[in-house]
């Protein structure tokens, strides 16, 4: 099969890239929520999640690969994220 030359190939578009990016509160470590949709202007939505919510544990898997990819040590505490909600 040969391969699709690059200027065939369909651009990614950059207001999707970011969705369901977590977001981190201004208190270091502490997790509110996940990028919803972002805005032709730059403007980020996001939907918060709950410590009870299925998202959850998906964006804790992908934040734990993350740490050990990167060799970051800390963890963040869902006990202690989202203390607001």
């Amino acid at each position: 099969m040969k391969p699709t030359p690059l200027d065939e190939l369909t651009p990614m578009d950059p207001t999707t890239k970011f969705i369901g990016t977590p977001i981190l509160s201004m208190r270091p470590g502490h997790f509110v929520g996940a990028v919803s949709k972002v805005e032709q202007d730059g403007a980020i939505r996001f939907c918060p999640v709950t410590q009870k919510s299925p998202v959850w544990k998906q964006i804790e898997a992908a934040m734990d690969q993350y740490r050990q990819t990167h060799g970051v040590s800390s963890r963040i505490d869902p006990t202690k994220s989202r203390s607001f909600l």
